[in-house]
C-alpha cells in the first residue's frame, strides 16, 4: 500500500510537472510556430535567437539572458535610445547572409524605396527589409491574439511601411519591454527579427 500512494504520488508530480511547463514558450515545442515552419526551418530560428542572446549578453554582466534583456532594454527606455543593438548593421548583415534562402524568405524580403534626405532635400535609394505576408508575419498574426503586448506590436508593424527606427513598433517594443516575459524564446525571437530588421533597413544609403 505505501509503494501505492508512492508511485501514485510520483504520476501527480509529474502530471503537474507536463501541464506547468510552458512548452508554447519553447521554439522547438511552439505549436502555432509548427504551423507555419518545418523543422528544419524552426532550428535555423532558434539560430537567429541565439545570435540576438549573444549581442544582449555582451552588454551585461550576468548570464541570464532573461535579465540581461531586461536590463538593456530598461537601459534604452531610460536614455530614451531608439538605436542600440540594431545600429550593429555590420554583423546583422553577415549573419543575414549565412542563413537559407527559404528561411530567409520566409521572414524577410528585399524592396527598394526611395525617399528624400534633409535637410539638403537629396534622393537616396534604401533597400528596405519586410516580412508583410510572409510566413513569419502570419505566424506572428496568430500568436499576437494569445499575448496583448504582441497583438499591439503586431498592430503597429501592420501600419508600417518598413520596420526603421522611425517605426511606432520600435518605440513601441522601448517603452512597454517590461510586457514581455523574456524567459520566453518566442518573445525573444520577436525581439531578434525586429531588431535585426532594423539594424538592416538602417544601414549607409547609397546617394542616387
Amino acid at each position: 500500500m505505501k509503494h501505492y500512494f508512492l508511485n501514485f504520488y510520483l504520476f501527480l508530480t509529474l502530471i503537474f510537472f507536463n501541464c506547468s511547463t510552458p512548452i508554447n514558450s519553447n521554439i522547438q515545442n511552439n505549436i502555432i510556430l509548427k504551423k507555419y515552419f518545418s523543422k528544419e526551418e524552426i532550428i535555423q530560428l532558434g539560430k537567429i535567437v541565439s545570435f540576438f542572446d549573444k549581442k544582449i549578453l555582451k552588454h551585461c554582466k550576468s548570464n541570464d539572458t532573461a535579465k540581461c534583456y531586461f536590463s538593456y532594454f530598461k537601459g534604452l527606455n531610460m536614455s530614451y535610445l531608439s538605436n542600440g543593438l540594431s545600429m550593429d548593421t555590420m554583423n546583422n548583415q553577415i549573419f543575414l547572409n549565412t542563413l537559407p534562402k527559404d528561411v530567409f524568405n520566409a521572414i524577410w524580403e528585399y524592396t527598394e524605396g526611395f525617399e528624400r534626405k534633409k535637410p539638403k532635400g537629396k534622393e537616396y535609394k534604401r533597400t528596405f527589409l519586410m516580412f508583410e505576408d510572409k510566413k513569419y508575419y502570419k505566424f506572428l498574426g496568430e500568436y499576437a491574439e494569445s499575448n496583448t503586448a504582441i497583438k499591439k506590436y503586431y498592430s503597429k508593424i501592420s501600419d508600417c511601411g518598413s520596420i526603421d527606427l522611425t517605426c511606432g513598433a520600435n518605440n513601441y517594443l522601448i517603452n512597454n519591454y517590461d510586457k514581455f516575459d523574456f524567459k520566453n524564446e518566442i518573445h525573444r525571437l520577436i525581439f531578434s527579427i525586429h531588431y535585426i530588421t532594423v539594424g538592416r533597413n538602417n544601414m549607409l544609403k547609397q546617394f542616387k
